[in-house]
């Protein structure tokens, strides 16, 4: 489906003579080649050295590969891991640094990491070897003397995590355990499951079966081989339709809406009538209003400019237009407060400012305002709000 570019701001010198997009004729197919986007050489605070520790566009060439083998004694393996690393060993990692386990090494796993390392006196250089891995009890696979199947035992058998999402035969040994229905398939009557069984175990009610739900289940199975449960880890489960959004930029931080929902400048069409736009100067950091994953981060020929969509679990997609830096790719999950950009000026634009709005993911139709923790859903043009989200 195809529209023309909204009258967001001023029209900017057109796509061809920009020498940037290659369009096609129907909406959401709109690809960008030949553009370089710049990337912040800091995520979260943290110097990232090399260009393996940014988001790199699929143009770009494949950086060195994250993972290598070290000898260490008695002829035995250790796998290091570095940021940029995928996988299984990356969730055990994580399983055992207690943060969230989506199996990417990326820039919350490397500040984990980094601080892990300095409180136990090691190098801290952000890469997980023989040391760090001696310091996490070490490399899964060696002998520690635990028994297999016991979920504190993470050497012996690495925990899948399954979330809202997940299928397979995992799925179907979890559900037996809740009694709930064995189909196999972490829907939303599993998911109320989880969290009936979380909450009477006296557990953290998130629907998420990690280690501690595994151990009060029984422990984990271990030899099953996962059975497709590795695939829940980028599912977010159905939030109840009350769920809040933060403001996209930092805790503390404080920018002037400058149109709200309805504006009659350019916030008067289907694509954009429940947007909010804040005045935000070139290179302000752009959060992730909500947990989700990256359904789109690149050039929009209708005007957007730079942009990134996060689809959370609401099933709709929040749009941050006009940035100057991307700093997220297509299909990679982020955590709400995380930083997905920078704000900028382009597409249709006169000023820096943030284009945000939530949008259906594959029509970019605007769905409702946000419903955010800190303005609800008030939005009036001209007044200053502030974040609270990080």
């Amino acid at each position: 489906m195809s529209r023309p570019a909204p009258r967001h701001l001023k029209q900017q010198p057109s796509l061809v003579a920009r020498a940037v997009p290659v369009v096609t004729s129907r909406r959401g197919t709109a690809l960008a080649t030949g553009a370089a986007l710049s990337v912040p050489t800091t995520v979260g605070g943290i110097a990232l050295a090399g260009a393996a520790d940014a988001f790199v566009p699929q143009a770009a060439s494949a950086p060195a590969a994250a993972q290598t083998y070290v000898k260490t004694a008695a002829a035995s393996k250790v796998t290091v891991l570095k940021y940029g690393a995928k996988g299984s060993l990356v969730k055990t990692l994580q399983s055992r640094l207690k943060i969230s386990q989506d199996g990417s090494f990326g820039p919350a796993t490397l500040t984990k990491v980094k601080g892990y390392q300095k409180s136990k006196g090691l190098s801290v250089d952000g890469v997980v070897g023989p040391n760090t891995w001696k310091a996490l009890g070490g490399f899964p696979g060696t002998t520690t003397g635990a028994k297999p199947g016991n979920a504190s035992a993470p050497n012996e058998c690495s925990v899948n995590v399954l979330r809202y999402g997940a299928k397979g035969s995992l799925v179907t040994t979890m559900q037996k355990r809740i009694k709930a229905t064995a189909d196999g398939s972490f829907g939303p009557a599993t998911l109320s499951a989880v969290k009936k069984y979380q909450k009477a175990k006296g557990l953290s009610a998130d629907g998420i079966v990690g280690p501690r739900t595994w151990s009060a289940l029984g422990g984990f199975p271990c030899g099953s081989g996962g059975g497709g449960g590795a695939g829940g880890d980028t599912g977010t489960p159905p939030s109840s339709s009350g769920a809040q959004y933060k403001l996209p930029f930092p805790a503390g931080a404080s920018h002037k809406i400058t149109q709200g929902p309805m504006g009659s400048f350019s916030h008067k069409d289907k694509y954009s009538k429940y947007a909010v736009d804040f005045g935000m100067s070139t290179g302000s950091s752009v959060v992730a209003s909500r947990s989700g994953s990256v359904y789109k981060a690149s050039w929009d020929a209708y005007g957007g400019g730079n942009s990134v969509m996060v689809k959370d679990s609401s099933g709709y997609c929040m749009q941050y237009n006009h940035l100057s830096k991307i700093s997220v790719g297509q299909g990679q999950n982020v955590t709400q407060g995380q930083r997905v950009g920078s704000a900028g000026s382009t597409g249709n634009s006169t000023g820096p400012h943030l284009h945000w709005g939530l949008v259906t993911c594959s029509g970019y139709v605007s769905v409702e305002v946000p419903n955010s923790v800190e303005r609800g859903t008030s939005y009036p043009s001209g007044v200053m709000a502030t974040s609270q989200n990080g």
